[in-house]
C-alpha cells in the first residue's frame, strides 16, 4: 500500500464513521422528538379528557335538581317551567322533560314536543337509558342519537325513586334532558388542543349494542398513531383520540441537522486527506510503515516511486541476487539542532551525491526518509560486496564542506545489509531485515 491509498482510505474511513454517527444521531433525535411529541400531546389530551368529565358531571346535575324537587312534591309540578328555564343556561340544552309510565308529564321549552317520545330515536333510546339507570341507580348519558329533524343529540336521564314507609325504594319515573352535539362539549374547551396544532375525535358512550359512534371531532382529520385518553362518564366510558395535524416528526429540522452532520463528515474527511498530503510532502517513509514517494536519482524526481515499490520491482526483475544496504546517519539530529533545517537539507543532498559517487552505474540509491538511505548493489565476485560496503562507510567518514566553504560537518553512517533471495524473497521482509541490522550497528556505535 502506498501513501496515496492510505490517505484515501483514511479519508473514506473518517467519512464513513462520521456518516454512521450522523445517521445514528439523526434517528436517535427523531425517536426522541417522537417520544417527546407524544408525551406532550398525552398531557394535553388527558387534561381535555378531565374537562369533558367535569362537563358531563355538570350536565347530569341538572336533571338531578329536577329529581329532588319532584321528590319533595310529586303531585305538584307547577314549578317545572320556571326551574327548567333557569337550568337552560346553556344553548346546547334542547329540552327538559318528566316522563312517567311512558307519558310526558311536563316539558320545557314550549317547543319541547319536537323532541318527545314521538321521535323514533328518542323512543328507542329511552328504554335503553332506563335499563342503564336501573342498573346504576343513578343518572346516565347516552348518545349520540340522530333525531328526525337532523339534530345530533345526547340524552341524559336521572331515575326518580321514593323511599316508602316499608323501607324500600319505589320507582316513580324519569327526569331526562336532550343536548345538542357537539355544542354540549363546548364547556370543556378544546381550544388549547387546537391551538397546539392537534386534531381529535371523541367516540361515543359504551352501550349494550357495543357501538362506538363519534360524539365530536375537530375539523382536521385524525392522523396515524393517535394517543388515547379515557373519559369516564356516568354509565360507561368515552374515548378521546388525538394526533398532530402536521405529523409527528418535524422533518425539515431533522433533515437540516442531517445535512449539517454530513457536511461535517465531508469536512473531516477532507482535513484527514490534506493532513496525509502534507505528511507526504514533508516526511519520508520508515521501514514497516506506509511507504512514501522518495527519490531514486536526482534526474528521476518526476516519477518518485515508493521505496517498497522499487525494491519489489527489483526483486521481481532480478535474474540473480543483489545486496540491499540500509544506511542511517549518526547524530544527524544534532546537525539540525546546531545549524538549522536548511543546513540539514543541504547536508542530505551532499550525502546523497557522495553515496551516488561511490556506487556503480548499475546500482540504485533511494532516500528512505529523513536521514536514511537504501542502496541496492548488483552482484559482485568474491568479496566485492564487502569492499563496496567498506567504501560506503569510509566515504561517509570524510568531512563534509558545504557550498559556503565555511560550514564543515563530520558525520558517520550505520549500515545494515540483507541479500536477495538468500535472506528474504519479499521486498518488505528484505527491507525490514536490513533495517534491523542497521539499528543493531547503530546501537553498537552509540555504546562505543
Amino acid at each position: 500500500m502506498n501513501l496515496t491509498r492510505t490517505k484515501r482510505g483514511a479519508a473514506l474511513l473518517v467519512f464513513m464513521v462520521g456518516s454512521c454517527l450522523t445517521l445514528l444521531i439523526f434517528f436517535s433525535l427523531g425517536r426522541l422528538q417522537y417520544e417527546q411529541h407524544r408525551e406532550q400531546l398525552q398531557h394535553l389530551s388527558d387534561a381535555y379528557a378531565r374537562r369533558i368529565e367535569m362537563t358531563a358531571g355538570y350536565m347530569l346535575r341538572k336533571p338531578k335538581i329536577i329529581t329532588e324537587l319532584v321528590r319533595m312534591n310529586p303531585n305538584d309540578l307547577h314549578w317545572f317551567p320556571r326551574v327548567a328555564a333557569v337550568l337552560q343556561d346553556d344553548p346546547a340544552v334542547l329540552s327538559f322533560q318528566l316522563v312517567r309510565g311512558g307519558k310526558v308529564l311536563a316539558g320545557y321549552p314550549a317547543d319541547y314536543k319536537r323532541w318527545t317520545l314521538d321521535d323514533p330515536a328518542i323512543s328507542a333510546a329511552l328504554p335503553v337509558l332506563q335499563k342503564l339507570a336501573a342498573a346504576n341507580t343513578s343518572g346516565v348519558l347516552y348518545g349520540p342519537i340522530f333525531l328526525k329533524d337532523g339534530t345530533c343529540g345526547l340524552l341524559g336521564l336521572d331515575p326518580i325513586y321514593f323511599y316508602t314507609k316499608q323501607s324500600r325504594f319505589e320507582y316513580w319515573g324519569d327526569s331526562f334532558f336532550l343536548l345538542r352535539l357537539p355544542d354540549a362539549l363546548q364547556m370543556a374547551d378544546d381550544q388549547p388542543l387546537l391551538d397546539a396544532g392537534y386534531a381529535y375525535r371523541i367516540s361515543g358512550v359504551t352501550g349494550p349494542d357495543g357501538e362506538s359512534p363519534v360524539l365530536a371531532a375537530s375539523a382536521a382529520p385524525l392522523g396515524d398513531n393517535p394517543v388515547t385518553s379515557a373519559i369516564h362518564v356516568a354509565n360507561g366510558q368515552w374515548v378521546l383520540e388525538a394526533s398532530p395535524v402536521s405529523g409527528w416528526m418535524h422533518l425539515r429540522g431533522l433533515f437540516w441537522e442531517l445535512g449539517v452532520g454530513m457536511a461535517v463528515s465531508v469536512l473531516l474527511a477532507a482535513l484527514v486527506y490534506m493532513f496525509f498530503m502534507l505528511r507526504e510532502k514533508q516526511q519520508g517513509t520508515t521501514p514497516g510503515a506506509a511507504p512514501v514517494k522518495k527519490e531514486l536519482h536526482p534526474q528521476e524526481r518526476g516519477s518518485q516511486p515508493s521505496l517498497l515499490e522499487v525494491v519489489a520491482e527489483r526483486c521481481q526483475a532480478a535474474p540473480g541476487h543483489f545486496l540491499l544496504c540500509y544506511l542511517d546517519l549518526n547524530h544527524f539530529q544534532q546537525v539540525n539542532d546546531t545549524y538549522g533545517r536548511g543546513v540539514g537539507d543541504t547536508l542530505m543532498q551532499a550525502v546523497f551525491d557522495r553515496l551516488r559517487g561511490v556506487l556503480k552505474e548499475e546500482d540504485s540509491l533511494l532516500r528512505a526518509g529523513g536521514d536514511e538511505f537504501v542502496a541496492m548493489l548488483e552482484p559482485e565476485a568474491g568479496e566485492g560486496w564487502k569492499n563496496r560496503v567498506e567504501q560506503l562507510d569510509q566515504a561517509m567518514r570524510r568531512m563534509f564542506v558545504l557550498a559556503d566553504g565555511k560550514t564543515c560537518i563530520d558525520v558517520s553512517v550505520s549500515i545494515g545489509c540483507a541479500v536477495y533471495p538468500q535472506n528474504a524473497i519479499r521486498a518488505e521482509e528484505l527491507v525490514r531485515l536490513a533495517a534491523e541490522r542497521m539499528r543493531e550497528n547503530k546501537e553498537r556505535f552509540a555504546h562505543n
